[in-house]
């Protein structure tokens, strides 16, 4: 019997350990984070809900307008936390996905600011958390049940976004077009699919950046308004135009 229960709980840790966002559907953000002082503080449980929408899921908040079929379906359901560290020069954000039994189910990178103004800081630092949640490409995959949730239940307020708040695409659509995020020390550069393409580190020079694309190091700088991506690869110098959003 002993050895019967072991295998159960080493094939439930398996399990547990096995579960991805891609399982799940909906999320529930809470009003108010743990650290925080009042609710929506910084609106940081705003941003937090638009932008896991926008990654694909159907987010609600933990208030009293919470559709029935959530509530009746727990377990199928994430739990979205926002998780502060630092000390006082640097402000720290994690993103936690708990399942009903409270085990992590995924957590994103770690988002820092140095800035000074709290809201500033909060608001980079989870952008920077959320890149690396877009870089998963979320989709749904089914292993979790599909509630049938009424249309009406899917926003629970009415909100305004401010787009240079959020991490936002590129108004451009062309392949190159890449949207400029302000991290500690340089810059992230994503795509329209919100995939970090560059790693751009300041050199004191505006127009002018150490860059890391992949397994390729080099620079990238600006010449004559345009804006050049270039590497040496097998002793060759390849030049690549980029169209930034800074």
């Amino acid at each position: 019997m002993k050895k019967i229960i072991f295998a159960f709980l080493i094939l439930l840790s398996n399990s547990t350990f096995s579960q991805t966002l891609n399982d799940y559907q909906y999320v529930i953000v809470p009003v108010r984070f743990d650290f925080m002082k009042s609710d929506n503080e910084y609106r940081l449980n705003t941003f937090t809900k638009y932008n896991l929408e926008k990654m694909g899921f159907k987010a609600f908040y933990n208030n009293t307008e919470i559709p029935k079929e959530i509530v009746a379906n727990a377990c199928e359901v994430l739990k979205v936390e926002v998780e502060k560290s630092g000390s006082f020069i640097w402000t720290n954000l994690t993103i936690v996905f708990k399942d009903c039994q409270n085990n992590i189910v995924h957590k994103s990178a770690v988002g820092k600011s140095k800035e000074k103004d709290f809201n500033k800081a909060y608001t980079e630092a989870l952008n920077l958390a959320f890149a690396s949640l877009y870089e998963l490409n979320y989709s749904y995959n089914g292993a979790t049940k599909s509630l049938n949730i009424p249309a009406n239940s899917t926003v629970i307020a009415s909100e305004v976004i401010e787009t240079s708040e959020v991490i936002t695409k590129p108004q451009t659509t062309t392949e190159n077009s890449l949207q400029a995020l302000k991290i500690n020390g340089g810059y992230h550069l994503v795509d329209t699919a919100q995939k970090v393409v560059f790693k751009l580190t300041s050199t004191g020079k505006a127009d002018f950046f150490i860059a890391q694309k992949g397994n390729h190091s080099g620079v990238v700088f600006q010449k004559e308004g345009q804006w050049f991506f270039e590497y040496n690869q097998e002793d060759k110098l390849i030049s690549e135009k980029l169209e930034i959003n800074f």
